[in-house]
């Protein structure tokens, strides 16, 4: 497996691991919430070329299998969106995801990650919280449902 920067082609690629990844939980989502959570191809491949973000791919045979965004904020990096494709899940993609996330942030001087999660992603709350992150007790709306948000600071 290997994780590099996500190309504007693989937006469609990105789209369905977000949408195979998100799909269970879609009753816990307003529909808003969901279409702010799976965005569409075209937004992932102004995500890929924008300054200020990064996309990443977790690519394991030539198929990529995993995601994560992040957004330069400051002193930190925002990781704006994260998900493994349910056929990959508990292989490691995400912690893999992770590290490599935070080693690009030390790169680049930051001393903290930041991220949003809600209630109904245990596994995902699991993985960050064993990766480090704490409950800043930080919440808001997002798209009409609560969003968390996690930290971790070195």
């Amino acid at each position: 497996m290997t994780i590099r920067a996500a190309r504007p082609a693989e937006a469609p690629d990105i789209h369905a691991v977000l949408t195979a990844a998100f799909s269970p939980y879609r009753q816990h989502y307003t529909s808003a919430a969901y279409r702010l959570t799976v965005v569409s191809p075209d937004v992932i491949a102004a995500r890929i070329t924008a300054p200020g973000s990064t996309v990443y791919v977790a690519v394991d045979t030539g198929d990529v299998v995993g995601t994560a965004t992040i957004q330069e904020e400051d002193a930190m990096l925002y990781l704006q969106s994260m998900a493994v494709h349910p056929d990959h899940q508990g292989k490691g993609i995400g912690r893999h995801l992770l590290a490599h996330i935070q080693r690009h942030a030390c790169s680049k001087h930051c001393n903290a990650l930041r991220l949003e999660c809600s209630a109904p992603l245990t596994r995902a709350l699991r993985l960050y919280t064993a990766f480090g992150f704490k409950l800043t007790g930080r919440e808001r709306d997002y798209g009409g449902i609560t969003a968390f948000e996690l930290k971790k600071k070195w």
